[in-house]
C-alpha cells in the first residue's frame, strides 16, 4: 500500500487519558503494518509512550521527508529496519532516550539534508550508515 499525502503521527491532546493516549499511539502505528511507501513526508512527534517504530516494518521507502521528534520514550527505530530511501530530509532531533539507529543500516538514499541532534541518549552511530550512497545537501 502506498499513502500518497502526509502522514502525522503526533501527540493526542492533553485532556485525554494516559491509557487512551497509549492505545491511540499503538494503533496509529498498527494501522500502518501494510504500508510500503508514501509520496509525502512522514512526521512523528510528541507521542510520549512511543518507544520504537514497530508497525512500519513494511516500509521501504519515503517519497518525501521523514521527521522523528520530541519522542521522550524512544529507544529505538526498529521498525524502519526495511527503510532503504529517503526523498527529502531525514530530521531526528530532540529524543532523549533514543540510543540506537541500527534500524536504518538499509538505508542507501538521502534526497535531502541529515540532521541528527539533541538526542542525548544517543553517544554512537556505528555502522548505522554503512549502505549510505547519497545525500543531497
Amino acid at each position: 500500500m502506498t499513502a500518497k499525502g502526509i502522514i502525522i503521527i503526533e501527540a493526542v491532546q492533553a485532556n485525554r487519558s494516559s491509557i487512551c493516549t497509549t492505545i491511540f499511539q499503538t494503533v496509529l502505528l498498527t494501522c500502518c503494518d501494510n504500508l510500503t511507501s508514501t509520496v509525502g513526508p512522514i512526521q512523528i512527534w510528541g507521542n510520549n509512550a512511543l518507544t520504537s517504530m514497530a508497525g512500519l516494518d513494511n516500509l521501504n521507502s519515503i517519497g518525501d521527508g521523514l521527521s522523528i521528534s520530541h519522542e521522550n520514550a524512544l529507544i529505538n527505530l526498529a521498525g524502519l529496519d526495511n527503510l532503504t530511501s529517503i526523498g527529502g530530509d531525514l530530521d531526528l532531533e530532540n529524543n532523549p532516550a533514543l540510543t540506537s539507529l541500527a534500524a536504518l543500516g538499509n538505508l542507501n538514499s538521502i534526497g535531502g539534508s541529515l540532521t541528527i541532534m539533541v538526542n542525548d541518549s544517543l553517544t554512537n552511530l556505528g555502522q548505522v550508515f554503512t549502505h549510505l550512497c547519497s545525500v543531497n545537501i
